[in-house]
């Protein structure tokens, strides 16, 4: 008798391999199925592996602002558009736009008394057993050596959390494109939003 297996991985995950005492029986069909003669008990694991997926993935290179992304608070001055203004960074991380501050100004200098964000729509975790954020950022928010402003990587599960916190100016500015990496393990099995909020005292920039 000839069974034909079918190796199905759940969602985030993908099949990796067959072992097991008679594995080198197993012949593979090229279709994603192998077929095995059962002339006797034979003994086979299929092995599954953890796979990357992207629930989100967004560039900001679409005609329009991305759906599902919201601007909003106090003095909002994020906008989505091509990255212009404040001297060397004329270019997006990739393609030609990004989210910032006074996009349509001459600089990217924001307001005084700034408590404004960027948020992502709703982000299904719930049929996930890990998550990571990356994203690429530059800032160059005033801290004046008392850090008076910030910018707080905010997380959102039914409350807010704050996952980080940004602020530097001069020697102390990221003036590059850098990658951030975020584990969001802990927020798997529901829905998650993820904002940027800029908060900024009412000492001159």
């Amino acid at each position: 008798t000839i069974v034909t297996l079918t190796p199905t991985a759940d969602l985030g995950w993908t099949f990796d391999s067959w072992s097991g005492l008679d594995a080198g029986d197993l012949v593979d069909n090229g279709d994603g199925t192998w077929n095995i003669i059962m002339d006797e008990n034979k003994m086979i694991t299929a092995t599954f592996a953890v796979s990357c997926i992207d629930v989100l993935n967004e560039n900001f290179d679409g005609a329009s602002p991305p759906s599902g992304w919201s601007s909003g608070g106090n003095k909002n001055e994020w906008h989505w558009g091509k990255c212009r203004g404040g001297p060397g960074y004329r270019n997006a991380h990739s393609g030609e736009n990004c989210y910032g501050t006074d996009m349509q100004g001459k600089d990217y200098k924001y307001e005084n008394l700034a408590n404004c964000y960027i948020r992502t729509g709703w982000i299904d975790l719930s049929s996930f057993s890990s998550a990571t954020l990356e994203f690429y950022d530059w800032y160059i928010v005033e801290d004046e050596g008392h850090q008076y402003d910030k910018v707080y990587l905010e997380i959102n599960d039914g409350s807010w959390h704050i996952l980080d916190t940004f602020s530097g100016s001069g020697s102390t500015a990221q003036d590059s494109w850098t990658l951030k990496s975020y584990d969001l393990s802990s927020y798997v099995g529901g829905h998650i939003q993820i904002q940027w909020r800029l908060v900024s005292s009412n000492w001159v920039r």
